[in-house]
Order: C-alpha cells, then sequence, then structure tokens
C-alpha cells in the first residue's frame, strides 16, 4: 500500500493535511512560500488589522520545560500590506490560502472581509480568540457565543469566501460557542488558539519573564485541552475542524484528526525543532497509515463521530516509531545545505550579574557575564547572538563579542553595546553588578575557512569580528581585518586587533575622506583573498557585495528581531522567507544573491516595509 497524504478542503486539493497557523512565519509572501515549500498543505497569513500593529515590546517570548509563552501582540503590517503579500504568494504559487482577521467589533471584521473580497484570498479565519492582548481589548470576543454569532453573521453577509471561526480554549462552554458560529453561517472552525495568559517568573530578577506580564501558552502541554476541545465540538458540529494546539509529530497530528480535525496546525513545535519538523510529521502519519492499513488520511476514523473503521487487518511490518516529542533542549537546525546548524543553546533563560565592564572608546563598552560550570555547553560560536533584557522595556539580539572558557570551567561571554537608541542607551549605563538576562545563543553562525581571509566591520558591525579572527586565527587562517567607522571615538577594537597575529587596516570616514567599502575596493584590486566576511549596516553590505566577483563571502546582516525564535517572522528576508534569527544572521553568498529586499527595505516592528535610505549606518538591531 502507498499511502496518501492529499486531502480535500472545501473543494480544494491540498497535498498534506498539516497548516500553518497564523502569527506564524506569514509575514511575507517568502516566508509562506517557504513553509509552503517544507511541507505544509495550506498556510495562513499574519492575523490582519485595519491599520499597521507594532504589537508588544520584548521580552515577548519565554520558553520553559514543556512549550513557550508569547505575547506578539498581534503584529501586523495592516490589511493592505497585508493582502499585497498574499496576492503575491497565490500568484507565485497557485496555492491556496487562508488569511486572517483580527478586529475588536462586528463593523470591522466585515471591513476586513469586504477587502479581503478583492485580493486572491482562497478562504478567511476570524481571530476571535488572542489571549495575548486582554491588557488592550480584554476577555477574548469568542468567549460569547452570543458576540461570535453577531461577528460571524456580519462577515458573512459581505464575503463571498468560507469563513471559518477561530476560538478560545478559556471560554466555558466551547461546544455552545462552536454550535452558535456553525448556527449563524461558519463554514467552519479552527480550535484552539494558545490557553492562557499564562504567566512565568524569573525568580533571580524577581519580575514576570514576558514584558506584557502574561502571554498564551502552547506547545505540547496543551495537547490534551485542543484534542478535548476538538473533539467535544466536533461532536457537536458537522462544519470542518482545523485543530491544533501541541501537535509535534505524526502521531500526535494523527490522534488530532481521529478526535474529529479535518486539519491540523502545527506551530509551536517550529521554535522548538525547526522548520524540518513539518515533513517528519508528514512521514510519521505516512508510517502510521501504511502500518495501519488506512489508503489516506480521510479514511482515519474519526472516533468524536463514532466511526469505529478497523485497519485492513495487516500486521505491522514497517516500523512506527517516531523521534522523540521535540523539548526545550532541541537544536533548531536549518533546512538549506547552504547554511550552517546552530550551535546548543542555554536552557531557557539564564540571568547573571555583570561581571565586568569594559569601556570600548568613547561610544560602546562591554558588559562580561559569566555562566557557572554546568552550563559549559553553552559556549556560542562566531556571529550567533543572544536575545538580551534588563526586564526595564525591551529585549533586543546581541552578537557575542567575545566568548571563552576559564581555567575554572566557566563561560564567560562579552556583549559590545554601542548606543544606537532607548534600549542601548539603556545597557551603556550599565554597571558591575547590576542584572542581565539572557537567551541564546541563537542563529546561523560563520563558518571558518583556512587560507587568506578578509574580515570587513563597519560601526557596531565590528563588535562580533574579533571574535571571529580569533577563532580563525585558531584554525590556522591568515587574518586581515578592515575596520571602517565616521570617527575615531566609534571605531571599535582597534587595541583588540592590534594585540592580534593579524593585519588591521582602520578606515576614519572623517579622517580619511573614504569608507570601509572604498578601502575593501582598493585592497581587491592589489591582493587575493580566499574568503571575505562581512558585518554592519546592511547598505556597507549592498555596497560591499559588487566588489565580491571573484571572491566567496558571508554576511552578517542585521534586520529588526521580536521573538528571536523564528516564529514571528519579522526578520524575513524576501522572497525566500528565510529568518535572520534562524536561518542567518550569517547567510552565504549563493543566499544572498537571491534576496530581492537586500539593500532595499527592511522591516519596521509592525512587519510593514520601510525603505532603506542610502548612508543608513545606524543598528538597524535597535529601532525601538
Amino acid at each position: 500500500m502507498n499511502p496518501t497524504l492529499k486531502t480535500k478542503f472545501f473543494g480544494k486539493d491540498l497535498p498534506s493535511p498539516l497548516v500553518l497557523p497564523a502569527g506564524i512565519l506569514g509575514m511575507s509572501a517568502g516566508s509562506l512560500r517557504y513553509a509552503l515549500s517544507n511541507g505544509y498543505g495550506l498556510v495562513t497569513s499574519k492575523s490582519l488589522s485595519l491599520e499597521p500593529r507594532a504589537g508588544h515590546e520584548g521580552p515577548v517570548v519565554a520558553e520553559y520545560g514543556a512549550g513557550i509563552l508569547n505575547s506578539m501582540g498581534l503584529c501586523n503590517p495592516g490589511i493592505e500590506e497585508g493582502l499585497s503579500e498574499v496576492n503575491r504568494f497565490v500568484e507565485q504559487t497557485g496555492a491556496p490560502i487562508l488569511v486572517s482577521l483580527f478586529a475588536t467589533n462586528k463593523e470591522d471584521f466585515a471591513e476586513l472581509a469586504r477587502r479581503v473580497n478583492d485580493s486572491a484570498a482562497t478562504f478567511i479565519e476570524l481571530n476571535l480568540s488572542c489571549p495575548n492582548v486582554m491588557d488592550e481589548y480584554g476577555i477574548p470576543l469568542s468567549s460569547s457565543k452570543e458576540m461570535v454569532a453577531v461577528i460571524v453573521e456580519a462577515v458573512k453577509k459581505v464575503s463571498r469566501l468560507p469563513v471559518l471561526a477561530k476560538l478560545s480554549p478559556n471560554a466555558v462552554d466551547i461546544p455552545s460557542i462552536a454550535v452558535a458560529a456553525e448556527q449563524s453561517g461558519a463554514d467552519g472552525l479552527t480550535l484552539i488558539n494558545t490557553v492562557g495568559p499564562g504567566l512565568l517568573i524569573d525568580p533571580f530578577a524577581r519580575k514576570p519573564i514576558l514584558h506584557p506580564t502574561y502571554g498564551g501558552v502552547s506547545g505540547s502541554a496543551i495537547k490534551p485541552i485542543a484534542l478535548k476541545i476538538v473533539y467535544d465540538c466536533a461532536r457537536r458540529v458537522k462544519i470542518p475542524i482545523v485543530g491544533m494546539g501541541g501537535v509535534s509529530t505524526g502521531l500526535d497530528a494523527v490522534e488530532m484528526l481521529m478526535a474529529g480535525a479535518s486539519l491540523v496546525g502545527v506551530g509551536s513545535a517550529l521554535w522548538q525543532k525547526g522548520i524540518r519538523v513539518i515533513e517528519e510529521i508528514n512521514q510519521g502519519i505516512l508510517r502510521f497509515l501504511e502500518t495501519e492499513g488506512f489508503p489516506s488520511v480521510d479514511a482515519l476514523p474519526r472516533i468524536s463521530k463514532g466511526e469505529k473503521a478497523l485497519r485492513e487487518g495487516k500486521d505491522r511490518t514497517c516500523d512506527i516509531t517516531e523521534s522523540p516529542r521535540v523539548n526545550t533542549s532541541s537544536t533548531l537546525l536549518s533546512s538549506s545545505p547552504h547554511l550552517h546548524t546552530r550551535g546548543p543553546f542555554l536552557p531557557g533563560r539564564i540571568t547573571e550579574p555583570i561581571r565586568r565592564v569594559k569601556e570600548e572608546g568613547s561610544s560602546a563598552k562591554t558588559l562580561y557575564v559569566k555562566l557557572d560550570g554546568h552550563r559549559q555547553e553553552a559556549l556560542p560560536l562566531p556571529g550567533q547572538f543572544f536575545m538580551l533584557t534588563d526586564y526595564q522595556g525591551g529585549e533586543k539580539p546581541i552578537s557575542v563579542s567575545e566568548a571563552e572558557r576559564t581555567p575554572e570551567g566557566e563561560v564567560q561571554l562579552g556583549f559590545t553595546i554601542k548606543v544606537a537608541g532607548p534600549f542601548t542607551r539603556r545597557f551603556q549605563e550599565k554597571d558591575a553588578g547590576d542584572l542581565l538576562s539572557l537567551r541564546g545563543p541563537y542563529g546561523n553562525p560563520f563558518s571558518i575557512r583556512k587560507g587568506r581571509v578578509l574580515l570587513v566591520g563597519g560601526g557596531c558591525g565590528t563588535a562580533p569580528l574579533h571574535f571571529l579572527a580569533r577563532t580563525l586565527l585558531g584554525a590556522g587562517a591568515e587574518v586581515t581585518v578592515v575596520n571602517g567607522a565616521r570617527t575615531a571615538g566609534e571605531l571599535l577594537f582597534s587595541d583588540r586587533f592590534a594585540s592580534l597575529p593579524v593585519r588591521s587596516i582602520e578606515v576614519l570616514e572623517d579622517r580619511d575622506k573614504k569608507t570601509a567599502v572604498d578601502a575593501v575596493r582598493e585592497l581587491l584590486k592589489q591582493e587575493v583573498f580566499d574568503f571575505v566576511y562581512a558585518a554592519g549596516p546592511e547598505m556597507m553590505l549592498y555596497n560591499l557585495h559588487p566588489l565580491m566577483d571573484k571572491v566567496d563571502y558571508e554576511f552578517l546582516m542585521e534586520r529588526y528581531m521580536k521573538c528571536g525564535v523564528g516564529i514571528c517572522g519579522s526578520c524575513t528576508c524576501d522572497p525566500l522567507g528565510i529568518r535572520l534569527c534562524v536561518e542567518g544572521p550569517v547567510l552565504p553568498r549563493i543566499i544572498v544573491e537571491q534576496l530581492t529586499d537586500f539593500g532595499v527595505y527592511k522591516r519596521d516592528p509592525s512587519g510593514k516595509k520601510v525603505p532603506f535610505r542610502q548612508g543608513f549606518s545606524s543598528c538597524v538591531r535597535d529601532t525601538l
């Protein structure tokens, strides 16, 4: 038997029953296409509102043993730009797409639905149940069956598309609300949204971890809750259900289908195991179908409907053993052969006092923290970053500028902070003894090469290159460094590079009347290098790229990041849909050359595109 994952949803053919939920990856056409190409059968857009929303200030993600809390705050670029990405996705793929909508009243929901009518969208999902904006909007709309009925009716009056209502798991009588949605015209249901909200506390900082205090709970811990709700609702309604909540293996997906779901959403598992988990789940479903004698996912019995179909009576002849359920110690892997894998990351969040502070010229400081012996495995790789916060507002990705093991077996990390906004200005005032909370390391690191290598740094982008230079020297490379800044006071690590056996070329724009890019242009005319590494403002990297026609390179790119773990999609790069926090921040030439947004635009906290200005030279990470 060769079972199939193919299924239909409102007459549309889908290659798999797996659905990308709203709020994950769906920032752009590229990220939606990336999800589709990695095994999803149907993708969902960000939850779109009438106007752009920046969402909540970080920290917005907190990890715990059985899952995560998130409080993204429904960040999205607004309906106009959001639908332009939807249209582009459909034009590029021809695939169906579920467009998620968010509003606070029936009039706005109806207006959003009217605008969707003029797009290439296939289905509409009404997000009536997000628990992480209760601080702004109060109890989710789907807690009231009367409100659900009113909104569904209003949308159905204007919509030409099938409409699904996404309901909250926190209501008292969810099946009755599901019935009310069906009776009001809903064509389907999405069950469930995140549970909660919940709370996690950093006991060392004596503060809640999430800046908004509370967040929606997702991950493996909520699977039994999700299964019960899908099962109970499927017994009461006849419309199809997209079931989600805690699914991270093929058998999890089979359980959800048997509980009564037509399709299965997979979201938090991407944070825990990376995009490859989608294909693993697909293969797990197929193994179960083959072993149990079912020709397709549609043939699985929905036990909520009283179905008791049995397998064809075959003995198990194939192994249905799956990889262990994902957990917080899993390594996030990239599916691209051109990208490296992440190193191991710390179990959850670590809060430590700053051990010492080093002045770096007149404009920067390096903050040092030490991790005790049982965290030795957390030594990061050059190019990786940590998400840092002090719980006073904001969480930002900061590259590791120094990492070493002490004779006592401790790991010492250095983070070089240069003022670029309110967050870094506050960190500039830190002193020894102040608490620093960090999670990581995250991201794709630099590869380590031998031969003659050139390192190019501009402004705060120079910070990770000292760590890289030391690592390259240890591997036997011959290292040249071009270190650029506007003024002598802004030049980073002049003394550190001088202490290493490297050739260091310093370029000061006010003194030399040229930039680091100009210096590289002159250097490449005279010398040959085996490889180039560069880190700095994106416009610097953009201007370096044309000079690299005869030499391969890796660029460390910086964009706005919110979650740091690949969920929110804020750092998506077009048109590939890769995320700088996962597949980056270090990107090889073969990837950079495919980016259409490189040096053209970035995204603000809402996800809205913002054109780069020529000469743009600030650290784009610290835009808030």
